[in-house]
């Protein structure tokens, strides 16, 4: 880099050869004892007699020489003078030829060529030109340093002697810096001679050098040990590509997987990663595992493909590489390689198979949206002719067109477009390709969407168009652009109303608004308009514009609010000001209270009466703007002003807020401390809600701290200004402080005598010459501004109030300030409240004292005031009888608990509920209390004035508190106690609430599994009652009987109860622990009618599966089935229907459906009705096809019978002819005797 600035020419090939090492000179010059003067080094280059002597062009040594000497300390000097071989002595003898010694230093020849050469102004020579030879002799200097001839466009020598001179200076320093490396180089070289080599493992390793490793390792060191920074020897080698060492490593068996410490990459990666083919392809030998993943999930097939690595993408992918990892990103190879826009990579990872359309779970990326994005346009041409999906969506529903929009790349949109892509907002879309293209202010992408076709108008998720969002980027070249095409200027958003013009307000981009509104753009449109949106955020000079162009001053939203309650919200005094002059009303709000009032409550104005009805006053004290508050009051704001119901004043919002300064102000100019609000709520109240212990003492103090405050000259007033650093801004001092008029229609008075000083509280809690930021809207109190008033004029009359009560509260609540601080926490303004006489023991509505709201927050600071400052420590509350302990031990909080005992709190007290202390805290488990209760002596059984016999146990149990039942029993805490009214036990509550690890503690310790409690229920019962299995397996795995006796009221049993509510495991659970199926209760119901009575199909499938009686009938004879149809369970009486033997009647159907009057059941019941009538039709029509083929059968074996007969009869005759015939024996027998013989062949004939 030139001492100018200008960057040198970068080295040549010519340069990087000089660097070889060469013969060494004949001669070697002597290293100088020190640096010689700036600008003495390159005189050796020139000759030592100056221009045109012995070290002339002419001459041995001359241009072309020093030139090629120069080029080797420029060498050395880019090589950072380091260390090298042996030939590094070589290089110091050349370049030590350019430092001078002290005689070249003494010699006034050399020092006069110095000084015509590199002096800025020598005295008395005359540097207008150079001659030729000098400037030949610098060009070749220079041009071995890297640096291009020096010469004009037109070739003409270049001979400025300035140029020359800081050209030549900037050598001189470079030749200085050569040879003191050079110096340093020669001397490491010859303190490192005799030296032996300490060297680490690592560092061996980092720096190459593979003899050393292998010595060291010879010595015996671990190949696998690790650099200090976690990394494994093996893996530094690769990401180096020392391939040599990876070797040795290797052979030494290091470990081919070793991630070492970090555990993030193995070598394989690392090779990978660098592209280092060679080593990959040692490392796969080695069986290195080419699927592993790093921590992010890349394997080594990621970071070549991420590094366009084509040779080690096919050598991975030939070795097995899977080509379809994600990582944690979700990105496959094939995207990592489009994203990197590696073609050749990507064909490669196609060719073996990679899926094109592959996308990550998360983000929905694939390999074209990512080269979308990245504006990759030969990967993404790539990816389209191979057939990649242009229309897939992103996670955010992004197509790869609005990918490539979001960035501006047109040639790649122009190729989806070419290759069909839509232009237009896809569906589930939530914006166009042209809305990205507008928001990103790329304006040629934007002119080649719409030429294609794009909608102008089409709206994004937020309701915005492209020209919105143009505006509201300040792109005010996309936004002439939009407009030249057609967009609609005035188009509003449909929630908002916003515009265009609104939204560039918003951003305060003065040169966007003026061509929108020179362009038409509507000045009023939106629910804010323009000029509300320039003063919420400030933009004077927008403002100053707008109003300018006719922007109505006046103009309200729903609310209400107009730009000046914006501007002084949000701290603009400098837009207040120019508003005010504008003609702004500082009472907009009091007139739309007084509409209000007045009846015409309008939508708008409905609306703007839930939002308080604030002036703009109002507004800044809320937000602590002092020099806004001080300059509205100076414009005649009305301090005394209350909202429209009342719920606030100007001072009781400031004194929400803390902003004490305000408060101040506002009390000086004769705010009304004493107000009540709505609620009977005071200034002091509402300072306390917030713990603003600084006003709250001011309040206390009034009126004693507050004297009357002078005036000013109006005309004195400096109009602030938002460019701070041009414009003053507006002093305190400079504002007149007036009392403002306490009717509409007084004036301020102005000619009262003058006041000769200012109030000494005022003074002392404002500093002085402070001043406030008009844009600071971040800090809840701005640093206030100066209140000493100058020019004095006049002195006004404030008006008397009465001191603050101190123990005012609330209607609501009997809220007071003392009990919303200690509510709150805030030790210092409770302290003060005290100190000021405030009821320590004043209730609020619920009964509840100072110290047990405290108590029951867990503020130990505010409890150990109050008590001692003689807090009632055994208040109770009124309706529940809870003390501050009592409620302690129900929060958790241990450290007011630990400071009550300490204090002598009754630990054994009752409250309504009947519990103590001890119950409490074991009803929320917890156990610090607990054991902080018990050592402070506490009953474990809490029996002692019991009423109830609720034992800790107990409530721990019910509530599921492990830790807590431990404790107790642990500490002796009877398993077995019973609640005197209902005789439960912790462990039937246990199982009642279903807390399953609890049950299983108890049991493990013996609690009685089969007590009853006064309903007669088991603890199986009881989980069975509330459906839970895993308290249920609990309680048989122990010892429960699955059919232990019935209820006796109820004759219930585990599985009529488990099948009667619908529990389907819970049945399930029983029933293969052997219960009864078909059991009775008391009513002859058995689970299954129970279930059908109740609808629970899944356990009437279960219990018909597992073999119940389907047409068991109750003691009314009524089948579940009936039940069933009766309670109109259309499901269950279908699956019954299939299943039961018996049907109703017709008869008894339709009667019990005329008593029916619900129209819901009625039309469910002939639902029934229907399926039980199909049912029966279908039995019927089933047994008259059976009937019928039994006939067939039975009139089949009639006609047999009959044949029979018939054949018998036939077959005697036949006999009996032949017996007639007698001696005929050689008579042919007849063929009707024969057949008839071969009909019946086995038919016995007749008695023969």
């Amino acid at each position: 880099m030139l001492t100018d600035g200008t960057a040198a020419a970068p080295v040549g090939d010519e340069e990087i050869d000089s660097v070889t090492p060469r013969a060494p000179p004949t001669a070697e010059a002597p290293v100088a004892a020190g640096p010689a003067p700036l600008g003495l080094r390159a005189v050796r280059l020139f000759g030592e007699a100056g221009p045109g002597g012995p070290g002339g062009p002419g001459a041995p040594g001359g241009a072309g020489e020093a030139a090629l000497d120069f080029k080797l300390a420029a060498a050395v000097l880019r090589s950072g003078g380091g260390g090298g071989s042996g030939s590094d002595e070589d290089e110091v003898s050349e370049v030590e030829s350019f430092i001078l010694d002290q005689e070249d230093l003494d010699n006034p020849v050399l020092k006069t060529t110095s000084e015509l050469f590199l002096s800025s102004a020598a005295e008395g020579a005359d540097l207008r030109t150079v001659d030729p030879e000098t400037q030949a002799r610098l060009e070749a200097l220079l041009e071995a340093a890297g640096i291009g001839k020096l010469s004009t466009a037109d070739g003409k020598a270049f001979a400025d002697p300035e140029v020359l001179r800081r050209l030549t200076s900037s050598v001189s320093c470079a030749l200085d810096e050569a040879a003191a490396a050079l110096t340093r180089m020669r001397a490491e070289n010859n303190h490192n001679a005799g030296q032996v080599d300490n060297r680490s493992l690592a560092e061996a390793c980092s720096d190459g050098d593979v003899n050393a490793v292998r010595k060291l390792l010879d010595e015996g060191r671990s190949v696998n040990e690790h650099t200090e920074e976690g990394e494994s020897l093996l893996c530094l080698a690769c990401s180096a590509g020392y391939y040599e060492l990876a070797q040795v490593l290797l052979a030494m068996h290091a470990n081919v997987e070793d991630r070492g410490n970090k555990g993030d990459i193995t070598p394989l990666m690392a090779a990978a990663s660098g592209g280092y083919v060679d080593i990959v392809k040692l490392l796969l030998v080695h069986c290195a595992d080419v699927n592993a993943q790093s921590s992010t999930g890349n394997t080594a097939l990621t970071y070549a493909c991420a590094g366009g690595f084509v040779d080690i993408v096919k050598v991975l992918l030939k070795a097995g590489a899977n080509i379809e990892d994600h990582n944690e990103n979700g990105h496959t190879p094939l995207m990592e390689a489009a994203s990197a826009g590696h073609v050749e990579v990507a064909r490669v990872l196609l060719e073996y198979g990679a899926g094109i359309n592959t996308h990550s779970n998360e983000f929905k990326e694939s390999a074209l949206t990512l080269a979308c994005y990245k504006g990759h346009l030969d990967m993404v041409r790539f990816l389209l002719e191979a057939g990649a999906d242009q229309e897939h969506k992103t996670d955010e529903m992004h197509t790869a067109l609005m990918e490539a929009c979001m960035d501006g790349h047109v040639e790649v949109a122009r190729l989806l477009l070419d290759s069909g892509a839509q232009v237009n907002m896809p569906a589930d879309s939530f914006e166009s390709p042209l809305t990205l293209a507008a928001c990103g202010g790329h304006v040629e992408l934007a002119a080649l969407l719409i030429e294609r076709g794009a909608n102008l108008e089409e709206v994004n998720d937020e309701g915005y168009t492209p020209l919105m969002e143009a505006a509201r980027e300040g792109h005010e070249e996309m936004v002439a652009l939009l407009l030249a095409q057609g967009a609609n200027i005035n188009a509003q958003t449909e929630e908002t109303q916003e515009t265009a013009l609104t939204l560039a307000c918003c951003g305060g981009f003065s040169e966007v608004a003026d061509f929108l509104i020179k362009a038409g753009a509507d000045i009023e449109l939106g629910c804010s308009t323009p000029l509300m949106e320039a003063a919420q955020e400030g933009h004077l000079e927008l403002v100053k514009y707008l109003l300018a162009a006719g922007a109505n001053v006046h103009a309200t939203t729903a609310t209400g609010d107009t730009a000046l309650t914006y501007a002084c919200e949000n701290g603009h005094t400098d837009v207040a000001d120019v508003l005010l002059q504008a003609g702004a009303d500082l009472d907009k709000q009091e007139d739309l209270k007084k509409t209000i009032l007045e009846g015409i409550e309008t939508a708008k104005h409905q609306e703007h009466e839930s939002e308080g009805g604030r002036t703009p006053l109002m507004k800044a004290a809320r937000a602590g703007h002092l020099c806004t508050v001080q300059f509205l009051i100076s414009k005649g704001a009305n301090v005394n002003r209350a909202t429209a119901n009342n719920d606030h004043t100007v001072v009781s919002l400031a004194c929400a807020g803390g902003h004490l300064a305000v408060v101040e102000l506002l009390l000086a100019h004769g705010a009304d401390p004493t107000h009540r609000l709505k609620d009977g709520s005071t200034m002091l109240i509402e300072a306390a809600k917030g713990g603003h212990t600084n006003v709250v003492s001011y309040l206390l103090d009034y009126p004693n701290n507050v004297l009357s405050v002078p005036t000013t000259d109006m005309s004195q007033l400096t109009p602030p200004s938002q460019d701070q650093s041009q414009v003053p801004r507006v002093p305190m001092h400079a504002l007149p402080m007036v009392v403002p008029p306490q009717e509409p229609d007084r004036a301020p008075q102005e000619n009262s005598p003058p006041l000769t000083g200012v109030p000494k509280a005022v003074n002392s809690r404002v500093p002085t010459g402070a001043t406030s930021s008009s844009h600071t809207t971040e800090s809840p109190t701005p640093e206030p501004c100066s209140q000493t008033p100058s020019n004095v004029a006049s002195q006004s009359v404030l008006p008397t109030y009465p001191s603050v009560d101190i123990d005012a509260h609330t209607e609501s609540n009997h809220d007071t300030a003392l009990t919303l601080a200690c509510a709150g926490g805030h030790e210092e303004l409770v302290s003060v409240l005290i100190a000021r006489g405030a009821n320590i023991e004043h209730r609020d509505k619920k009964g509840f004292t100072p110290l047990i709201l405290a108590a029951t927050a867990g503020h130990v600071g505010v409890v150990e005031i109050l008590l001692d400052k003689g807090g009632d420590i055994e208040a109770q509350s009124e309706r529940t009888k809870d003390t501050p302990l009592s409620l302690a031990c129900s929060g958790g909080r241990q450290e007011v608990v630990d400071l009550l005992l300490a204090r002598g709190a009754n630990k054994e007290h009752r409250n309504v509920s009947d519990y103590t202390p001890l119950s409490l805290a074991a009803s929320g488990g917890y156990v610090n209390i607990i054991k902080i209760l018990l050592n402070a002596g506490a009953e474990i059984n809490s029996r002692t004035g019991s009423k109830l016999g609720i034992s800790p146990l107990m409530l721990a149990a019910i509530n599921g508190h492990v830790l807590a039942v431990k404790l107790l029993l642990d500490m002796g805490s009877d398993i077995n106690a019973q609640i005197e009214t209902n005789r439960n036990t912790a462990l039937t509550l246990a199982c009642f609430q279903g807390r399953a690890e609890v049950v299983s503690l108890l049991l493990d310790r013996k609690a009685n599994v089969e007590h009853r409690a006064k309903t007669g229920l088991t603890p199986l019962m009881e989980a069975a009652s509330g459906g839970y299995a895993e308290v249920g397996r609990v309680l048989l795995d122990k010892g429960a009987d699955v059919n232990a006796p019935p209820v006796t009221s109820s004759r219930d049993t585990a599985l009529t109860i488990a099948a009667d509510k619908g529990h389907y495991k819970f049945c399930e659970l029983l029933i293969n622990r052997g219960a009864h199926i078909d059991v009775r209760n008391k009513k002859g119901n058995t689970p299954l009618w129970l279930a059908a009575n109740g609808g629970h199909l899944e356990v009437v499938q279960l219990l018909v599966q597992a073999g119940a009686d389907v047409d068991a009938a109750d003691n009314r004879k009524i089948t579940p089935l009936m039940s069933a149809f009766r309670k109109g369970h259309v499901r269950v009486v279908q699956f019954l229907v299939k299943e039961v033997n018996q049907f109703p009647s017709d008869i008894e159907c339709m009667r019990y459906i005329a008593t029916i009057t619900d129209k819901d059941l009625l039309k469910k019941c002939h639902q029934c009705v229907e399926t039980i009538v199909k049912a029966k039709d279908q039995q019927a029509a089933e047994a008259n096809k059976n009937a019928s083929i039994l006939l067939k059968e039975l009139d089949l074996e009639k006609v047999s019978g009959k044949i029979l007969e018939s054949l018998v009869t036939f077959h005697l005759v036949d006999i009996l002819a032949l017996t007639t015939l007698g001696t005929q024996r050689h008579a042919p027998s007849t063929g009707r005797g024969y057949q008839s013989l071969q009909i019946l062949p086995s038919v016995p004939c007749g008695g023969t």
